[in-house]
């Protein structure tokens, strides 16, 4: 065998494993969404099977329109699958396909070309800022129904990726409107696809892969503080609480693996398909740093939450007793010729936990005491997997709509009319009113203006 053709017995070897590697990484990609796109479904279901003001349309029509599109994708995945299988024999496009597509992609793009590739080129960031905030909003969705305000540690973690998702949309419409300013368009000149198109024949940079798993990081650290405030809370944890973390943490140790070793493009010229260097010391330095930071970091977190996070007292009575108190309760005022103040709300709710705390501040327990007998209405039947509203026929008959939120407040009359409901969610945020709040809401309704005078 002379030198040319073991040069080419070597060029094919080097082919064919970056033949291997390319359809390799197709088959790691299509397993991620065939198990992540499920796992969004179930979700985008739970948050709209779970959410209060469901009924109204501007709620559900977009949690519909994202699980139906997620359903669509999880379904079009196998058919475009056993359609390439069907055509070709694979399951997977080889490198030169992958390589044809992207070409006729670019030169599909640029101002003056048709609009329709455009758009889908514009709506890719957009997309990727969709999902950074629903990633940002899962965790305040889980913390808001768990009671008691957040820890303020957590709220600045929160903060913190809002600011870099505003960050990625404040960037791209600086960048927009700059070239329309330039150029009168807002697409991109073929001057400018040429420089896109040149850097994704590159490996996604070092400090890029690092970046994207510290986002991935810091998204696992706010999913695991969840479970972790919930179990200090109410000392247990829900189930699918429980795993969402364990899924965050998954998907971040997948971008560390991804950050340290070496990658190439998925899809490039053959000049670009080149090994990569390796290094080890540089690699195992990244591993540890990897595994060290986690593990500082939730450490810092559980101490946290362990000195500020309290324990949910249950400061309502079980569900079934609303009835028996309501009854007892119109008698004693029958004879006291006080009024009777229903409160409706639950020992899980933060601002139910807040208005029971203004209830025994130093000025409204003796107004609550010379006018009112006060009842708590419990709307938790106990059953965590059942999300139906304990008492709904009690705050039918009141007329305090339930789904404005919790806690809701009405009056009724020594006979038992209703004077005042709360219909529009007054006392819902209690945790950012006041405590003059609920004094001026007690004096207003009491049962005389003389009794209202004389007390402190």
């Amino acid at each position: 065998m002379n030198e040319s053709d073991s040069q080419l017995a070597q060029d094919e070897s080097s082919n064919n494993q970056a033949e291997w590697a390319f359809a390799r990484r197709q088959r790691v990609a299509l397993g991620v969404l065939i198990v992540f796109i499920p796992v969004l479904v179930f979700f985008s279901v739970f948050i709209f099977k779970t959410v209060n003001g469901v009924h109204s349309f501007a709620i559900s029509f977009p949690l519909l329109l994202i699980v139906g599109s997620l359903v669509l994708l999880f379904l079009s995945l196998p058919v475009v699958l056993l359609r390439r299988k069907w055509t070709t024999g694979r399951f997977t496009v080889t490198r030169a396909e992958a390589m044809a597509r992207q070409e006729a992609m670019w030169n599909k793009l640029g101002a003056g070309k048709p609009l329709r590739p455009q758009i889908w080129f514009v709506m890719g960031p957009i997309i990727l800022l969709a999902v950074l905030a629903l990633v940002a909003i899962v965790p305040i969705y889980f913390l808001s129904r768990l009671g008691g305000p957040p820890p303020r540690f957590l709220l600045v973690l929160i903060v913190v990726f809002f600011a870099i998702s505003l960050a990625f949309v404040a960037s791209y419409a600086f960048k927009t409107i700059r070239r329309k300013l330039k150029t009168g368009s807002f697409l991109p000149s073929q001057e400018e696809i040429a420089k896109i198109r040149a850097r994704s024949r590159k490996p996604q940079s070092l400090k890029m892969r690092i970046f994207m798993a510290a986002a991935y990081l810091l998204v696992a650290e706010m999913m695991t503080a969840t479970p972790i405030i919930e179990y200090l809370r109410h000392g247990s944890v829900d189930g699918f609480q429980g795993w969402m973390p364990a899924l965050w943490w998954f998907l971040y140790a997948f971008m560390v693996f991804l950050a340290v070793r070496p990658i190439r493009p998925i899809c490039a010229a053959p000049d670009a398909l080149e090994e990569p260097e390796k290094r080890p010391v540089k690699t195992a330095r990244l591993i540890a740093l990897a595994v060290a930071t986690p593990l500082v970091l939730t450490s810092i977190l559980a101490f946290v939450l362990v000195r500020t996070v309290h324990p949910v007292h249950a400061i309502y009575p079980p569900a079934a007793q609303a009835k028996v108190d309501l009854a007892n309760a119109l008698e004693a005022a029958a004879l006291s010729h006080k009024r009777v103040l229903l409160d409706f709300g639950a020992s899980w709710c933060g601002d139910c936990q807040a208005i029971d705390r203004y209830f025994h501040d130093a000025k409204n327990p003796p107004i609550v005491e010379t006018n009112y007998i006060h009842v708590k209405v419990n709307t938790d039947n106990g059953n965590p997997k059942d999300y139906t509203i304990a008492n709904q026929d009690l705050a039918n008959r009141y007329q305090v709509p339930l789904d404005k939120g919790i806690p809701a407040l009405a009056v009724l009359s020594e006979k038992g009319e209703l004077i005042y409901s709360q219909r529009n969610g007054e006392f819902e945020d209690m945790r950012h009113l006041k405590s003059s709040d609920l004094t001026e809401f007690l004096l207003r309704w009491g049962p005389t203006p003389e009794g209202q005078r004389s007390t402190p």
